[in-house]
């Protein structure tokens, strides 16, 4: 969730179309795909120019640098940089009066590159900088132009690189020359490199994926990116069963139920509080469910008697009725990509707190 006034400023960015310098903007996301579906995306586009970087499983920052002040976003739009006093001094450092960086913060400890919830919690509970790697991958900020978050990434890539950040290692950096670390990046300009560079990518640890991105991709404040692919391996994303069924009471009492059979022994059970049909954002609690034959249930509509599973009244009659059904593809973070009658497209889950038991599923936009 948004921290308030950041939403505010991130949601006029979005609707102006322009970055106001100092303030919390909505980062660009990339597309999660599988590796087959951007290879072959690539090779019907005749092997454009792309940029491959390692996918970084740490703390998205957004860092404005002026000539007296750091500022330090994180995902949520709260400002931590007086939580990061050796950082901010590094990117003081660096030979620019004013930028915008986009970097992505690791932790590492005993040479080891911990994983997205330790990271989290080691913000939560410690803050002690000498463990963080920063990555710097993007800067959409410079002096002579202001906001270049229009130009191509070709073009803030070769800006970035120009600003000679003092070591790029794919791996943990020498912490003893800081904690900056310029994203090694390898630039693709026709089929004969993209393979070897790919599988130069994917074994170097930690072995988190790699982001492709289009020479030409264009920044903006809507979401999803078309022109980034986020590719976790080279192995396929697995693909489920689902079932959305329409669960109501004769009191008037209604939720719907997505099952999604993608355990051996049991199903996924989301409780959504509102149709996903209807609505691009919904609630919900998850819970699972171990009789595996509820994904046959409610084809045509049935009933359900009082004190008898899914109906825990003593005295109401229920419902059930299946409204759409089909597959979907479930990734690492989070992400479902359904492929159903009617429920279609990108859904990314979420949730306020990490103790939070309500979830927010809301549907992402391409662009």
């Amino acid at each position: 969730m948004i921290h308030k006034e950041s939403k505010s400023f991130a949601d006029s960015i979005r609707q102006s179309d322009r970055i106001v310098f100092g303030r919390f903007f909505y980062p660009l996301r990339s597309t999660e795909k599988e590796f087959e579906d951007v290879m072959n995306s690539l090779k019907e586009s005749k092997f454009p120019e792309c940029y491959i970087q390692k996918r970084y499983n740490g703390e998205y920052i957004q860092v404005h640098k002026s000539r007296d002040k750091i500022r330090i976003y994180n995902s949520i739009g709260v400002d931590i940089a007086e939580m990061l006093p050796l950082i901010s001094k590094e990117f003081e450092d660096v030979n620019i009066k004013e930028a915008i960086f986009e970097a992505n913060i690791e932790l590492w400890l005993d040479s080891v590159c911990q994983d997205n919830i330790t990271t989290k919690k080691w913000f939560k509970d410690t803050i002690e900088e000498s463990n963080l790697a920063v990555h710097v991958f993007d800067v959409l900020w410079v002096p002579d132009k202001e906001d270049i978050h229009n130009l191509s990434y070709k073009d803030r890539y070769k800006i970035l690189y120009d600003l000679n950040i003092k070591q790029s290692e794919m791996s943990t950096p020498d912490f003893d020359k800081g904690h900056l670390n310029f994203a090694p990046t390898s630039f693709i300009s026709d089929e004969r490199d993209i393979n070897k560079s790919l599988d130069f990518f994917f074994e170097s640890e930690p072995k988190s994926g790699v982001v492709v991105k289009l020479a030409t991709m264009k920044y903006h404040f809507n979401g999803v990116s078309n022109e980034m692919f986020d590719i976790r391996s080279k192995e396929a994303i697995r693909e489920f069963d689902f079932v959305l069924q329409h669960h109501f009471w004769k009191n008037k009492t209604s939720h719907y139920d997505l099952l999604i059979d993608c355990k051996e022994s049991e199903l996924t059970h989301y409780v959504l509080e509102r149709n996903p049909l209807e609505e691009s954002e919904v609630t919900f609690t998850e819970k699972t469910l171990t009789d595996k034959s509820w994904m046959e249930r409610g084809k045509i509509v049935e009933s359900i008697q009082p004190n008898t599973p899914g109906n825990n009244t003593d005295n109401i009659q229920a419902w059930i009725g299946v409204i759409d059904s089909g597959k979907v593809r479930i990734s690492e973070s989070n992400e479902f990509v359904f492929n159903g009658s009617s429920l279609k497209g990108t859904w990314k889950s979420s949730k306020e707190s990490e103790n939070a038991t309500l979830y927010i599923l809301k549907k992402v936009e391409l662009q």
